[in-house]
Order: C-alpha cells, then sequence, then structure tokens
C-alpha cells in the first residue's frame, strides 16, 4: 500500500498518522532530525512494532542526502550487537526513502539528563560499559560513527542501552585513516557540544574520535552539563580545540579523582594522547568498577559486623592504566574477618537514651550472611545483558521463580541454581555459553571476595558443594529412605568440609553407582554438570 499522495509532510509530522507506507502502518510519531522523522510504525504482516525513519520528499530528490541516507543504513546494516539498534529494511515510496529500524520503547540519554540532572557514578559507567562494547563492535566492522552524543543513544524501559543514528558514519577500514576523512572538505561533521578536535579542523579522523565523543557524553552525564559552552556553535568548537576542559570533580564533588584521570584521558586534544581502542576504555572502566564494588561490599561487611574499616589497597590513575585487560582485580581486601579479630561488642544497652535525647535510638538491623551480595547481582544482570538484550529480565525473573527467591533475597547456597535455571531455557547456543560464562565470572568474584583464607575458602567450598549436591538427590530421588551423600562419604572416607577437588569425579561416580534408577542416572548426569567446587 502507498503512502497517500496528499499528505503535507512537511507542514505537520501528524499528517502521516493512519496512513500505510507500503507494509507499515503509521501508529506515532517519534522525533525529528536533521536526517528525516522517526515514527512508530505496526508492520501488517508480522504483527511487529518498528521505527521508520523517512527522509521527507524534498530531501529524497536531492542526491547528496539520499545517498548519506542510504549509507547510514548500509551501516547499520553492517552491524550485529545488543547495543546497536538494528536495521530490518530499507526501500523507496511515491517518493520517501525510508528505513525500518528495531523500535526501542525508552527515553535517549538527553531526556534522561533532562529528567535526572546528573546520573550516578555507578549508573553512569554502567552505561558507558555498554556504549563501549556497542562502539568496540562498530569499530572492528571498520564503521566510525563520528556523531557520538547523549541524543543518540537509547535507554530502554529495562535498562539497556542501544546506539542509533549514523547518519555521519564512515564506512572504511579500521585503522586507516584516509578511509575515514571527511566526506566534505573544510566542513566539520558532529554535534559541537561533543566534537573532536579533528572534527573541528576537518581533519582525517579514525575510531578514536568515537572515544573523544563518548568522553564528552561521559562528561555530561557525570556532572550535568557538556564539557563546553558558548554563544555559538564556532565559539564551542574552539573551545574543544584550544581550552583544557574543567575538573569534573569541581562540577560534581561525588566523582572520584581517579574516574576524574579517565574521564579526561578520554578527551585529550591529540587522538595519540587518548586510549588507542574501545576495548581499552571499557577495560579500564570495568576495572575501576570493580575496585567501587568491592569497597562498597567491604563497608557493608564491615558495618553489618561493627568492625573497624581498614584501608583498601587505593585505585590509582597508576593502577587503572597498567591493569592487563584480562586482570578486571586489581585491588586486595586485607585482613581476614575472624572471631580472633572481631572486636568485642560494646556493653551499652542499644536503646540506652542518650543525655540530650528522648528518641529510641535502634541498632542497625545486620544484612544476613547468607544471602548473596546486592552489588554482585546486579553486576550479574548486565553481564547477562549483553548475551540477552531486552529479554534479560524476563529469564532472571523465571530463574528467581524457579528458586523461590527474589532479587534481594537470593541466597548463597541457591546461586548455582538459579544460574542452571537461568541457562537451562535458553534456546541460543551462543547466548548460553555467554550467560554461562557471566555466572561464572560473577562466582569467581564472590569467593574473591569472601575471604584471602584458602582454608576457609575450600572449607566453605565443600560444604556448599555437598548441599547443593543434597538438594539435587532429594529433587531427583523424592522416595529415598537414607542420606546417599553420606553413604557415599563413608565409603570414600571424604569428610563433607574438605572434598578436594581432584576427587570430585569419584565421589559423583559413586554417588551416580548408589542411584541404581537409570531414569535418575540420567537425570542426575544432565544437572550435576551445574554444580561447581571451585
Amino acid at each position: 500500500m502507498a503512502v497517500t499522495e496528499d499528505i503535507d509532510f512537511i507542514e505537520n509530522p501528524d499528517n502521516l498518522i493512519d496512513k500505510y507506507i507500503d507494509s507499515y502502518l503509521i501508529v506515532g510519531f517519534i522525533g525529528e532530525g536533521g536526517m528525516g522523522r522517526v515514527y512508530k510504525a505496526l508492520h501488517q504482516h508480522l504483527d511487529r512494532i518498528v521505527a521508520i525513519k523517512i527522509l521527507p520528499p524534498h530531501l529524497s530528490h536531492d542526491q547528496k542526502y539520499k545517498s548519506r541516507f542510504k549509507k547510514e543504513a548500509r551501516a547499520a546494516a553492517r552491524l550485529n550487537h545488543p547495543s546497536i539498534v538494528q536495521i530490518y529494511d530499507f526501500n523507496d515510496c511515491d517518493g520517501m526513502s525510508y528505513m525500518v529500524m528495531e523500535y526501542v520503547d525508552g527515553l535517549n540519554l538527553k531526556q534522561l539528563l533532562e529528567k535526572e540532572g546528573i546520573l550516578h557514578t555507578n549508573d553512569a559507567i554502567n552505561l558507558m560499559i555498554q556504549a563501549c562494547h556497542a562502539l568496540a563492535h562498530a569499530h572492528e566492522a571498520g564503521v566510525i560513527h563520528r556523531d557520538i552524543k547523549p541524543d543518540n543513544f537509547i535507554l530502554s524501559d529495562l535498562g539497556f542501552l542501544k546506539m542509533t543514528d549514523l547518519g555521519l558514519a564512515k564506512i572504511g577500514l579500521l585503522g586507516d585513516p584516509h578511509s575515514l576523512g571527511m566526506t566534505q572538505t573544510g566542513a566539520p561533521l558532529g554535534t559541537p557540544y561533543y566534537i573532536s578536535p579533528e572534527q573541528v579542523q576537518s581533519d582525517p579522523v579514525d575510531h578514536r574520535t568515537d572515544i573523544y565523543s563518548l568522553g564528552a557524553t561521559f562528561f555530561h552525564m557525570l556532572t550535568g552539563r557538556p564539557p563546553y559552552d558558548g554563544k555559538s556553535s564556532p565559539l564551542i568548537m574552539a573551545k574543544h580545540l584550544n581550552e583544557t576542559p574543567p575538573d569534573p570533580a569541581t562540577l560534581n564533588p561525588d566523582i572520584d579523582p581517579v574516574m576524574a584521570v579517565i574521564l579526561l584521558n578520554m578527551m585529550e586534544k591529540s587522538a595519540d594522547d587518548r586510549p588507542q581502542s574501545m576495548m581499552e576504555v571499557c577495560h579500564t572502566l570495568e576495572t575501576h568498577q570493580q575496585f567501587l564494588i568491592k569497597q562498597a561490599y567491604q563497608k557493608e561487611l564491615l558495618t553489618n559486623q561493627n568492625i573497624p574499616e581498614a584501608p583498601l589497597v587505593e585505585s590509582t590513575p597508576e593502577t587503572v592504566a597498567q591493569t592487563p585487560s584480562s586482570e578486571i582485580d586489581p585491588v586486595e581486601i586485607p585482613g581476614v574477618i575472624t572471631a580472633q579479630n572481631i572486636p568485642e561488642p560494646s556493653k551499652k544497652d542499644p536503646k540506652e537514651k542518650s543525655p540530650d535525647q528522648s528518641v529510641i535510638i535502634e541498632p542497625p538491623t545486620p544484612r544476613d550472611p547468607t544471602l548473596f551480595s546486592e552489588s554482585l547481582f546486579s553486576e550479574l544482570v548486565r553481564e547477562v545483558s549483553f548475551a540477552l538484550g531486552d529479554e534479560t529480565k524476563q529469564f532472571i525473573q523465571s530463574a528467581l521463580a524457579a528458586v523461590n527467591s527474589s532479587e534481594v533475597g537470593l541466597k548463597i547456597d541457591q546461586y548455582q541454581a538459579f544460574a542452571r535455571e537461568l541457562t537451562k531455557n535458553i534456546g541460543n547456543i551462543t547466548q548460553r555459553e555467554k550467560v554461562k560464562n557471566a555466572c561464572g565470572k560473577i562466582w569467581k568474584r564472590h569467593l574473591d571476595d569472601l575471604t584471602g583464607n584458602p582454608g576457609r575458602k575450600e572449607e566453605y567450598l565443600s560444604l556448599l558443594y555437598m548441599t547443593q549436591l543434597r538438594r539435587l538427590i532429594k529433587r531427583i530421588d523424592q522416595d529415598s529412605t537414607f542420606d546417599i551423600v553420606d553413604a557415599c562419604l563413608d565409603i570414600l572416607d571424604l569428610h563433607p568440609r574438605k572434598i578436594p577437588v581432584n576427587r570430585k569425579d569419584e565421589l559423583l561416580d559413586e554417588v551416580d553407582h548408589q542411584l541404581g534408577n537409570l531414569h535418575l542416572k540420567k537425570q542426575f548426569r544432565t544437572e550435576v554438570e551445574f554444580i561447581t567446587l571451585s
């Protein structure tokens, strides 16, 4: 079906609503940019909501704009990443070129910043890490965005970031600046508030120009304002070229010194002085994020147990910069929390009234030590989102329900069962492996945070392993009248607190032998692989 010919596209964007463009019914207006208008539409045959970006007739007849519009579609079509808006189709209808895209229900970062002002550091880092992964994927495909700004990142209602609008993207070979130059000599491309110095000078650019613009976007997220302001675009662009950006910590005292250094390093004037790849930026952010998580985790432990705080190994610009990408754990938590070094609790009645107060001071409620860390669980959700995208929340909630738990009530000894439930229903093999790796990664961080005492760690793992093994046997063999696991431990002369990793298979073989029933054996072999002793 064709669009009605008498529509005044230029005057009123709502004139297209309830009209058809080929098989797409326009149901709403989303927004407008320099390269056309974006509408919400329904594909009549697939019953799928999509976004349609339309180049108006007066620009569709201009070959320069039409070519640029088509180039944007081709650039996006080369990319397949959960943090990049997908392109489904490109076509012409009654003199209008249009592209069909994935519809993302949510605010863009510009709208979010207008609403929130300043984002919390951890939230900003999470969003930036997602942006880094998206841009790293684009750069590996030879696509340079060249117009990174808050407007071009959409935050879905589930909290996932999606990069969009490749209207200024350049397609070429990664590392070849001559294939990624300006499309018009002497005409800077980009948005003044976030444009890189090399774009201002109309110099050839490479992937590092996106690193600068992402740094400027990050600056806005953490401080509530762009790095530079001015009365006109030329004045703002001149500041990008000549002025040092203000210290973000002076605009937001919650920004720690290391984060300020990371941010300003992304905005170095010379591309050679910036991080040389998006993955380098990503690893740096993840490294510092892990320090902040461990810092918060230790404070939580110390507060709940009323223990004087010991200093952490400080994250400095040097330690962050020198950490290899394979090591995202540069921090040690000193000391081992044991019964011997916990100070004597105060003898003072916690409900005793202060001389100057009549209010009863209630003691703080200690956090249940059997619960899995909330900060680590949040990190798991972020890791899983890279594999599952918008389906993450559905899979997480389903797995939690299967183990009768919640996000804030997941117990440590439920984690492995939760991980099993989370992965078993994922049909795509690649996605399933990514989620399994994410679950293992977070479990390792939990163990690293647990204690620096190898003996205690070994005992902890053994007891946890035995608990999960017993639960598995009880679930698959509900009619059993005796404890198979204890019987196997006796046969092999093993202690439940000290199960050597090299004897795990021996124990499992003995349990398998004791089960007897072939159906039970098959179910046991299928599910036991999700239980780990390390």
